[in-house]
């Protein structure tokens, strides 16, 4: 709940943004040309692309970002040329 929360304060600031630049620089929703509606059509497609892309029902990654788990550990956690987990781990 909370992360929806700041996820709608978000997305109302930016907006609140927006609609103050376009106050300050005379210009409104109504009057748009056409590369604006080129780029709003770009920008729907891009969206659509994406919710195809990802199964965004699936919560099951968000609520692993809330239990603190990021990503799987690839190579047993080495990064090659920067760290090698063998060199801290110890066996008893």
């Amino acid at each position: 709940m909370k992360k929806k929360m700041k996820l709608i304060s978000a997305i109302l600031l930016i907006a609140a943004v927006c609609h103050s630049q376009n106050s300050k620089n005379g210009t409104s929703r109504s009057t748009t040309n056409a590369s604006q509606k080129e780029v709003v059509e770009f920008t729907k497609a891009l969206n659509v692309a994406v919710y195809q892309e990802f199964n965004l029902d699936d919560k099951t990654a968000f609520e692993n970002v809330d239990r603190g788990f990021i990503a799987p550990r690839i190579d047993n956690g080495d990064i090659e040329g920067i760290m090698r987990t063998k060199l801290f781990t110890t066996k008893r």
